[in-house]
C-alpha cells in the first residue's frame, strides 16, 4: 500500500526535470556584446538630446512620403506572409502545449460474427457483440522531452514575430530610398531639360558663326555631340524615374502605374534634421528585429537538444477505458454493469542501433549553426550602422562643399551676364557657364539625395520604426 501511494508523487518529481542543455539568455560575444563603447563613426555628428521618434520618417518632413509608409505598413504583401508565419508559429505552440493532456475518444461499435457448426454436425452460430464507451491515454512528460519541444515552439513563434518587425524595418527604409531616389530623378531631369535647352541655344549660335566663318566644323559637331549625349542621359533617366514608381507601387500593394499621378508632379527632395538621437551598440543590439530573430532561433535549436535526448529514456504510458456493451443492444444502456480497465505501460527503446544519438547530434550541430549566425548577425548588424554613420558624415562634408560651390558657379552666371550685356564676353560664353552652374546644381541635388538615404540607412540599422503599433 505505501509504495502505491509512493508511485504517483514519485512520477511527478520525475516530470518536473527536463534532460538537455537549458537556454540562459542571448549568449556573450567577448568584446562585441560586452563593449560600452559608443560606435567609432558617431564622432562628429552632432546627437539631439531628446528621445528618438518611434516614427523616424516623419523626421524628414514630407507628409506624402508619410502616406506612403503607411499604406505599406497595411497593404504590403510580405507582411501578410510574415503575419501568417506568425500564425503558424502561434498554432504550432497551442499543438504542443495540448501534448501534456489526457488524450480522451469515444468508441461505438458492432460486431457480428458466424461460427462453423459443431463437430457433431449442429447448425452454425451467430453471435453479435455491441460495446459503447470512452477510452483515454496520457504519456506523462518524465524526461521533459514535451517541455523542450514546447520550449522551442514558444522560440521560433517569438523569432516570427521578430520577423515581422524586421519586415517592417526593411520595407519602411526601401520606401522612403525609393521616394528619395523618385526626387531626386525628377530634380535632375528638371535640370537636364535647362541643360538641354542651353545646348541648343549654343549649336544653333555655333551653326550661325561657321555660316559667317568664324567656327569651324568640328566645333559645331562637338556641340552637338554633346547635346545628343545630355539628351541620351536624360532619356535614361526617364527609364529610372518610371523604375521607381513602379517599385513604390508594389511597395505600397498596387499594381504599377497606379500612384503615378499621386507622384508625378516634381517636388523637393526630403532633408534630414540637423541632428538626431544616435542610439549607442547596446541599444542597437536589443532593439535590431534581425537580432533578436537571430536569438530566438537559437533559443529554439538549444530546446530541440533537450527534445532529442528525451527521446532515449523509457516513456510512460497509461491507457483506459470505460464503457458498456454485451451481446444484445439492450446492454448498452445497463450502467450498473460496465467494463473498465487502467493499464500503464513502459516503453524504452534502448536498442535503436544509434538513431536517438545521431538524432541529438544533429540537434547540437543545428545549436552550434544557430549561434555562429548570431555571432554574425551582429557583426553585421553593427558594420552596417558604422557604414552608415560614416558615408553619412562624410556625404554632408560633400554637400556643404557643393553647396558653395554652387554658389560660386551662380555668382559666375550673374558676372558673365553683366559682361555679356557690356559687350565684353559673347553669348557663347554666357551659355557655357550656365550650363556648368547646372551641372555644379545636379551634383549637389544627387549629393543631397545621397545624404538623406544615409540618413535613412542609419536609421534602418538603429532598428528604428519597430515600436510603431501594429
Amino acid at each position: 500500500m505505501r509504495l502505491k501511494y509512493f508511485y504517483f508523487p514519485t512520477i511527478v518529481l520525475l516530470s518536473a526535470c527536463s534532460v538537455g542543455p537549458d537556454y540562459k539568455g542571448p549568449p556573450v560575444i567577448k568584446g562585441v556584446t560586452d563593449s560600452q563603447k559608443p560606435f567609432a563613426r558617431a564622432v562628429g555628428i552632432q546627437s539631439a538630446s531628446v528621445a528618438s521618434e518611434k516614427m523616424w520618417w516623419v523626421s524628414l518632413d514630407d507628409p506624402l512620403l508619410n502616406d506612403l509608409i503607411l499604406r505599406t505598413r497595411k497593404a504590403n504583401p510580405d507582411i501578410s506572409i510574415a503575419i501568417a508565419r506568425i500564425r503558424q508559429g502561434r498554432a504550432e505552440t497551442r499543438l504542443q502545449g495540448a501534448n501534456f493532456f489526457p488524450d480522451l475518444s469515444s468508441n461505438t461499435s458492432y460486431a457480428r460474427a458466424r461460427f462453423p457448426s459443431a463437430a457433431d454436425g449442429g447448425p452454425a452460430s451467430n453471435v453479435e457483440a455491441y460495446f459503447q464507451g470512452f477510452d483515454a491515454s496520457w504519456e506523462i512528460d518524465i524526461f521533459g522531452e514535451k517541455r523542450r519541444a514546447l520550449e522551442a515552439a514558444k522560440a521560433n513563434r517569438q523569432s516570427a514575430e521578430a520577423a515581422l518587425d524586421d519586415v517592417y524595418v526593411t520595407l519602411e527604409a526601401e520606401v522612403a530610398h525609393t521616394y528619395v531616389m523618385l526626387r531626386d530623378q525628377q530634380q535632375r531631369q528638371a535640370l537636364y531639360q535647362c541643360s538641354i535647352e542651353s545646348l541648343e541655344r549654343t549649336v544653333s549660335l555655333a551653326k550661325e558663326r561657321f555660316q559667317r566663318g568664324t567656327t569651324s566644323t568640328l566645333d559645331v559637331l562637338r556641340l552637338d555631340q554633346q547635346l545628343q549625349q545630355v539628351r541620351a542621359e536624360a532619356q535614361a533617366l526617364t527609364a529610372e524615374r518610371e523604375a521607381s514608381l513602379d517599385k513604390i507601387a508594389i511597395l505600397v500593394g498596387t499594381k504599377p502605374g497606379d500612384i503615378d499621378g499621386d507622384l508625378s508632379r516634381s517636388a523637393s527632395i526630403p532633408l534630414p534634421p540637423l541632428s538626431f538621437t544616435i542610439s549607442n551598440p547596446e541599444e542597437v543590439l536589443k532593439r535590431r528585429p534581425d537580432i533578436r530573430q537571430a536569438e530566438r532561433k537559437l533559443a529554439a535549436s538549444t530546446a530541440k537538444i533537450g527534445q532529442a535526448q528525451g527521446a532515449r529514456f523509457p516513456k510512460v504510458k497509461f491507457t483506459g477505458l470505460i464503457g458498456t456493451g454485451g451481446l444484445k443492444s439492450s446492454d448498452l444502456t445497463r450502467f450498473d454493469d460496465f467494463t473498465a480497465y487502467l493499464a500503464p505501460q513502459i516503453s524504452w527503446d534502448f536498442l535503436d542501433f544509434g538513431r536517438n544519438a545521431a538524432k541529438v547530434q544533429s540537434a547540437k550541430g543545428g545549436r552550434d549553426e544557430a549561434l555562429a549566425n548570431y555571432h554574425k548577425t551582429v557583426l553585421v548588424a553593427l558594420q552596417e550602422t558604422e557604414d552608415a554613420l560614416s558615408k553619412f558624415k562624410n556625404d554632408r562634408i560633400q554637400v556643404a562643399v557643393l553647396a558653395r560651390s554652387e554658389q560660386d558657379a551662380v555668382t559666375a552666371v550673374q558676372l558673365t551676364r553683366q559682361r555679356y550685356q557690356r559687350g565684353t564676353a559673347s553669348l557663347m560664353d554666357l551659355l557655357d557657364t550656365e550650363r556648368r552652374q547646372i551641372s555644379t546644381r545636379q551634383s549637389l541635388v544627387q549629393q543631397q539625395a545621397a545624404l538623406t538615404i544615409d540618413y535613412i540607412a542609419i536609421q534602418k540599422a538603429f532598428g528604428a520604426g519597430v515600436s510603431v503599433a501594429q
